[in-house]
């Protein structure tokens, strides 16, 4: 695992302890009644979620030729931000696959070979907005920004990378959550990224699609 999905695995696990922590502080009965509004979107979010994903990157038709990189990995995906209506909030995002030890098709070659200690990744910085349809706790969101791709490899103990230049990546969101208490939730999403990244005189076109469960702050 690279040293990305460690911090991403860490702090996911981290919300979701404190969420299901709070859950075990619910209020009693009593409580409960002067607490029932505290079961929607307002105020300030923090959204966390990991999961499975598949991922592909490849270039188009150059003097170099035709690369192309797929697998499966870890998506990633961390949200701050402030609802500016109820149920309505925009947010920083930071977001992402991470394609772990992905096939390599070679420019001029028909058939594909796998990697070891090898991943690719494009993440992404940007800004975007989240809509929860309530009282469902059902949202959509979404997410623009920088993005740039960048692939690791790990031999003796040492890691190198390669980052590429500057590109636009988007996100689409999907997602269910469920209360475990007055402002913690829990639940999963659909999440669809696709990226353009220029390398020198290369163009990289991305995509991944994405199973994540999150632990939201709310």
């Amino acid at each position: 695992m690279t040293r990305k999905i460690r911090l991403a695995a860490i702090s996911w696990a981290m919300l979701c302890a404190h969420s299901v922590s709070a859950s075990a502080q619910s209020p009693s009965p009593p409580e409960a009644a002067t607490s029932a509004k505290a079961h929607d979107h307002r105020g300030f979010l923090v959204r966390l979620s990991m999961g499975p994903v598949y991922g592909t990157t490849s270039t188009g038709d150059s003097a170099a030729g035709r690369f192309e990189i797929k697998g499966s990995g870890v998506g990633f995906n961390m949200g701050l931000g402030y609802s500016i209506l109820p149920n309505l909030a925009l947010t920083v995002d930071f977001f992402g696959p991470v394609l772990v030890d992905p096939t390599l098709k070679d420019p001029g070659s028909s058939s594909t070979v796998a990697t070891q200690n090898v991943s690719a990744d494009w993440f992404t910085y940007g800004l975007g907005v989240t809509y929860y349809v309530m009282p469902l706790n059902a949202y959509f969101g979404g997410s623009i920004g920088l993005s740039a791709l960048t692939f690791e490899l790990t031999r003796g103990g040492v890691t190198t990378s390669t980052t590429s230049g500057n590109g636009v990546a988007a996100q689409l969101l999907a997602g269910k959550e469920w209360w475990v208490s007055d402002e913690w939730g829990l639940g999963a999403s659909l999440q669809l990224t696709l990226a353009r990244i220029p390398d020198s005189d290369l163009v990289w076109k991305a995509g991944s699609l994405a199973l994540l469960f999150s632990a939201t702050y709310n």
